[in-house]
């Protein structure tokens, strides 16, 4: 938990969504401030930790993250 998203994986994310023929799932530094480059890219399953269980408001952290996929 608490690993950094790495920008540079969105053209993987992309690419690989293109080939599948089943939802992507990325896990790995998902926020509410990536969430949406990521989901944009293709990928269907965030698998979210520390952006919202290492904050201090549980609550509020997943309305910000769902709010930005909306």
């Amino acid at each position: 938990s608490g690993q950094a998203f790495m920008p540079e994986a969105l053209d993987r994310i992309r690419e690989l969504s293109r080939r599948v023929d089943c939802p992507v799932q990325v896990d790995g530094g998902i926020k509410h401030d990536n969430a949406r480059a990521v989901f944009d890219a293709g990928a269907r399953l965030l698998v979210v930790g520390s952006g919202i269980f290492g904050q201090e408001d549980l609550t509020r952290e997943f309305r910000r993250l769902d709010a930005g996929l909306r």
